[in-house]
């Protein structure tokens, strides 16, 4: 757990996010992964929040769904409660412009934000089909070449997220080339790249 990433956090949404999804975690008796749902996060995003690697969410939509749930918690049933956050798709307001999405973000990533996710799953899969159109021409015969496309085709469903496949797949072919003695068949961009990512995974987080 990074404590400049907790630290962020809490100046971000006044405490650090481990406590705040606790609490409603304790308040409603639900799981962790229950809670994810409702929030409309993935289990795996939920646990880099709680855990400190991600500082931000990401998503506005997901921060107004976590104050409805903290602003219910003395409901008679709570149960109704969930269902209702979770079905519920949220606009900007005063609490999200609060906690920093004028500062960290800009209107275009805000509004984005609460686009739902079936408006934007046609497109995923175009390019998720164009991506995979491409595997058929990595040279699989060739470890350091395989192992980062396999790599980054992976981390890309698990983490939610194009940019971390692509990061981690960046700094795996250069360890890769690196470690095999075929540092001189990548490029000098390659290397900056790399650094920079790992640059910001260490310093900044996932």
């Amino acid at each position: 757990m990074s404590s400049e990433n907790i630290n962020q956090q809490i100046r971000l949404y006044g405490q650090p996010l481990s406590e705040r999804f606790g609490a409603v975690v304790g308040a409603y008796g639900i799981t962790q992964r229950r809670l994810a749902q409702v929030l409309g996060l993935s289990a795996p995003m939920l646990s880099q929040l709680i855990s400190g690697r991600r500082i931000k969410i990401g998503n506005p939509a997901v921060y107004e769904r976590l104050v409805m749930l903290e602003d219910s918690t003395g409901a008679s049933d709570l149960e109704a409660v969930l269902t209702r956050v979770e079905a519920s798709q949220p606009v900007l307001s005063t609490s999200q412009i609060r906690t920093g999405i004028t500062k960290d973000t800009d209107a275009v990533s805000a509004l984005a934000g609460v686009v739902p996710a079936y408006a934007t799953a046609p497109a995923l899969l175009f390019v998720a089909c164009l991506m995979l159109r491409d595997l058929g021409d990595i040279e699989w015969g060739d470890t350091t070449e395989s192992i980062p496309a396999a790599i980054t085709a992976l981390v890309i469903p698990f983490t939610y997220s194009i940019a971390e496949g692509i990061a981690f797949g960046f700094i795996t072919y250069a360890a890769l080339k690196l470690t095999t003695g075929r540092a001189r068949e990548v490029k000098p961009v390659i290397w900056v790249i790399a650094a920079l990512f790992i640059f910001k995974i260490v310093h900044i987080g996932t």
